[in-house]
């Protein structure tokens, strides 16, 4: 007798906790998912921090925690992963009433990128473990991943040569508004410096001189279209990362400088463009568009991109960066120095691929597996 009296009573306590968990499982549950930084370098360890609350006493024996995440997030901890087009994550849990439980994963995003998780899968159990109950639940976080500086030391003697270049040429254009002073007429002054009342008094012409500008900087074109075949992604993201990697000295020789390209914005949609500046929040800037660059769509006419900034821009000097060199291309690029518009070609290629660019100032960048 006494032996059924126990199986009823846990036959009624069973139904009653299977209705109370079926009605109230997921009232009081938060679970926010956050990274402890907003933005890192390649390969920079992150941490992901996972958070549960229950707010209320009825405890939750096991709570699945399913969340996305990119495969090139490598973690720590390998268990209950599964890794296809995507980094599948399944932590479970065991959470008391009025508890909250904190775990930190610790990984490394292998990738340039931006990414974020906006959905998480919580699968929860009642005190029997029979019966389950799910709910999606929605979560903030992101994390810009910045591309990594290249290590310059094969091309530093082009670097120097490049800001040499600049530097000569900014060292031509002259202020209006930066009064230097008088001397006597040369050839090649222009005439609109001559100044008149000088002239009458010395009887020989005389000009004004002026100093150098301070506003001329340095615009970086990056063509996300590619002449080889050969590991295409691979050369678009060492382009990038060299945009990162020049953009970074020239601030730091504190050249002016604004980045265009013929890429799309992941966000926005919109072509990558950063105005003109040299702080180191202007770097930041930077980082941030190119970690945004969406390379998996076609990148814009190059060309006509290039077109359009030399002849929309005045006291600048540009830098392009493009593997891309077909006919049309080097045309473009002759022309342009015919009609003596400061600029130099960076040729991102790898080791055994020829760069045959029989023009003046083309710097190859000798791109290996290990970039």
């Amino acid at each position: 007798m006494l032996l059924i009296i126990a199986v009823i009573i846990i036959l009624l306590l069973y139904q009653i906790q299977k209705k109370i968990y079926a009605k109230y499982w997921d009232k009081g549950v938060e679970v926010k998912l956050s990274f402890d930084k907003e933005e890192a370098f390649e390969n920079e360890t992150v941490t992901l921090l996972q958070e549960i609350t229950n707010q209320k006493i009825l405890p939750m024996p096991t709570l699945s925690v399913k969340f996305v995440t990119d495969r090139s997030f490598v973690f720590e901890d390998l268990d209950n992963v599964c890794v296809t087009d995507q980094f599948y994550r399944n932590d479970v849990f065991s959470v008391m009433g009025n508890q909250i439980v904190t775990r930190r994963l610790a990984f490394t995003p292998g990738k340039r990128g931006y990414y974020g998780i906006s959905n998480v899968d919580l699968i929860s159990k009642d005190l029997f473990m029979k019966h389950s109950y799910a709910k999606n639940s929605k979560n903030q976080c992101y994390l810009y991943v910045y591309p990594s500086f290249l290590d310059m030391t094969q091309f530093e003697v082009s670097y120097q040569t490049i800001l040499g270049e600049y530097m000569g040429k900014k060292s031509l254009v002259e202020d209006p508004f930066e009064f230097k002073g008088i001397r006597e007429y040369q050839p090649y002054d222009n005439y609109r410096n001559i100044n008149w009342k000088s002239t009458a008094r010395n009887n020989v012409l005389q000009v004004n001189t002026y100093y150098p500008t301070s506003n001329y900087d340095v615009k970086i074109l990056v063509n996300l279209n590619t002449h080889t075949m050969f590991h295409q992604d691979m050369v678009q993201e060492i382009s990038i990362k060299i945009a990162a990697t020049l953009a970074n000295r020239f601030i730091r020789d504190f050249v002016p400088l604004g980045i265009v390209t013929n890429a799309f914005d992941f966000i926005t949609k919109e072509p990558v463009l950063v105005e003109t500046g040299s702080s180191a929040s202007h770097m930041n800037m930077i980082l941030k568009k190119l970690a945004r660059i969406d390379n998996k769509n076609k990148a814009g006419d190059f060309l006509k991109l290039c077109e359009e900034e030399v002849g929309r821009e005045q006291h600048t000097f540009f830098v392009l960066i493009s593997n891309e060199r077909n006919e049309e291309a080097l045309s473009w690029y002759q022309r342009k120095k015919e009609e003596k518009i400061p600029m130099v070609w960076i040729v991102p290629e790898f080791k055994d691929f020829a760069v045959d660019i029989n023009q003046k100032d083309v710097y190859p960048w000798e791109v290996t597996m290990n970039d």
